[in-house]
């Protein structure tokens, strides 16, 4: 990821203090875990309001195209190089 310290990437080089605890949610075989919802549907809603090109890949592309459910524990989401740092600063908020 150009733009990006490895660092930052990875979460190292933060104390105990910078890291964000996320709650630990169980989701129904079949569902999507409610609080991964959440965070993709506000990373979408926030890169269509800022008007960044992306493109949604891996398994919730394919279901929308196939209907073929797979559950992912990440969301594929592809932009431009040109648009990285703007995504990051957006997305981090």
């Amino acid at each position: 990821m150009q733009g990006t310290p490895p660092e930052a990437r990875s979460g190292q080089g933060r104390t105990r203090d910078q890291i964000v605890e996320k709650p630990v949610t169980v989701a129904r075989p079949g569902e999507i875990d409610p609080v991964a919802r959440e965070i993709y549907c506000r990373a979408v809603e926030t890169l269509g309001n800022a008007a960044v090109p992306f493109l949604v890949g891996g398994s919730y592309a394919l279901e929308r195209y196939t209907a073929i459910a797979r559950h992912t524990k990440d969301f594929d989401v592809f932009v431009h190089r040109r648009d990285l740092d703007r995504v990051f600063e957006l997305l981090s908020r």
